[in-house]
Formats: C-alpha cells, structure tokens, sequence
C-alpha cells in the first residue's frame, strides 16, 4: 500500500491534522494561525490521474503538503478562507473534524 492511501487530512476549529489511520496517529498538526499562503502543484501525472497537491506555506518550518487529493480545489479554497478569517469555526459548509482522504 502506498504511503499516501493511509493519510486522512482532519480540519478541526484551530488546526489542521495529518492522521495516519493505518498507524492510527497523527503525523502532524498544523495551526491555522501558523499557515501563511495556500497553493495547488500539479504536474502530468496528477493532470492525468485527476489529483493535485495542496501546499500550505507557513512564517517558520517547511511547507506542509497534502498530496494525492481528489478534492484539492476544494481543500484548496477551504484552507485559503481559514488563513483569512483565522480559523474553521465560522466556515458555512464545512463541520469541525471534517477530514480529507489522500487517494
């Protein structure tokens, strides 16, 4: 199995967590306080298998990236309006610990 196929992205009220479930853990946590700038990366393959990239770039550390998503616009303009507003609690379509799967 692909390292990917085992990550959830969980969006909660103040952060944004990598979980494994395999290893049923978070990898990391993210706080939207901390994130800076959103962008998507998509290169050929991605283009052809119908998946991109999120990078989320924050004032200290190396950007965190959520890889193979389906959804990556979607996640894309989800993280962009937390960076906004400064976190997910206000967002009208979204739940707190709604999650992402990679593919």
């Amino acid at each position: 199995m692909p390292r990917h196929a085992t990550l959830v992205y969980e969006f909660y009220d103040d952060q944004l967590v990598c979980y494994d479930f395999r290893l049923e853990e978070p990898v990391w946590r993210l706080a939207y306080e901390d994130m800076t700038a959103v962008s998507l990366e998509r290169g050929l393959d991605a283009r052809i298998g119908g998946y991109g990239r999120v990078v989320v770039e924050t004032d200290d550390g190396p950007p965190a990236r959520l890889s193979y998503l389906r959804d990556y616009e979607t996640v894309s303009d989800r993280l962009e309006r937390v960076i906004e507003d400064g976190s997910e609690r206000d967002s009208p379509d979204t739940r707190s610990g709604s999650w992402i799967p990679s593919q």
